[in-house]
């Protein structure tokens, strides 16, 4: 589940936010690809409706790598 999350959010990232595919790695950090916290809350609203599960407010914030949010987005769920 953890690849398909990353997948999913570097394959938006790419063709939505138009952020060049070199720089879309796990480790990647939102801010540093210039993303805002607007722009996340729609990541993160795609991804309760592509994968249907929950992503809480705070999940997805600028200061994180893609993997670390994914982590967060697992951990929340499988309580």
């Amino acid at each position: 589940m953890k690849d398909k999350l990353i997948e999913a959010i570097t394959l938006m990232l790419k063709e939505k936010y138009q952020v060049p595919a070199q720089q879309l790695h796990a480790e990647a950090v939102y801010e540093e690809l210039n993303l805002d916290s607007l722009t996340l809350l729609e990541v993160s609203m795609a991804l309760e409706r592509g994968f249907d599960i929950k992503v809480p407010d705070g999940t997805i914030v600028p200061e994180h790598s893609i993997a670390k949010s994914v982590d967060n987005i697992l951990l929340s769920n499988a309580a």
